[in-house]
This record gives structure tokens, C-alpha cells and sequence, in this order.
């Protein structure tokens, strides 16, 4: 729940201790979840590497804007990932995109 609070404030999360996906270090690891687990969780919504780049940067608290700017893609292109990404994990919005991801 302090992870989601912090994508609200748009607080960049610490980078110690996180599990690595990708490129980006992405969720922090629990007692109740494992790296297993966590990766299990991912690949059954068969992400694209693009797709979870935008879900690290959506969970870091950054617009779609300057998502685009990290990217270096048009704006428009995020919203599409963005809108696939949900069809993808059924989430409805940012926040509960984060928590099915992460099981936070």
C-alpha cells in the first residue's frame, strides 16, 4: 500500500532491493511473494519489453508525456501502450495496473 501511495505522490521508489526485469528495476520483493512468483505473474499477461518499460515508468508516477520523452516515442504511442496494457491485465486504471503487477 506505501508503493502505491508513493506512485500518487510521484516519488520515485528506492532502488535497493528491487527485483530486476528488463532493464528496469521494477518491484520491491516481499515475504509474501517471491522473484518466482513475481515473474510467473508477468509473463502470463505476455507483456512486450516496450509494454513493461511504459509499466515501470507508469509505476515510477511519470505522465504519459514524459513517458514519451524517456521512450523518445510520440506521445500517442504510450496511450496505445497504456490502453494495451490494460486489455492485457484487466486493470482499469494506473493504480490498479500497479497493484496486479506488483501484488502490492
Amino acid at each position: 500500500m506505501a508503493y502505491i501511495l508513493l506512485l500518487l505522490k510521484r516519488i520515485n521508489p528506492p532502488k535497493e532491493g528491487y527485483w530486476i526485469l528488463g532493464v528496469k528495476k521494477l518491484a520491491r520483493p516481499s515475504a509474501r511473494h517471491s522473484q518466482k512468483d513475481f515473474e510467473a505473474r508477468i509473463n502470463g499477461y505476455r507483456l512486450s519489453q516496450q509494454e513493461l518499460q511504459v509499466i515501470n515508468l507508469v509505476w515510477r508516477g511519470l505522465s504519459n508525456n514524459e513517458i514519451a520523452d524517456m521512450l523518445v516515442v510520440s506521445a500517442h504511442t504510450v496511450k496505445t501502450h497504456v490502453k494495451n496494457i490494460f486489455h492485457k491485465t484487466g486493470a482499469k486504471n494506473r493504480t490498479e495496473l500497479v497493484y496486479r503487477v506488483y501484488g502490492l
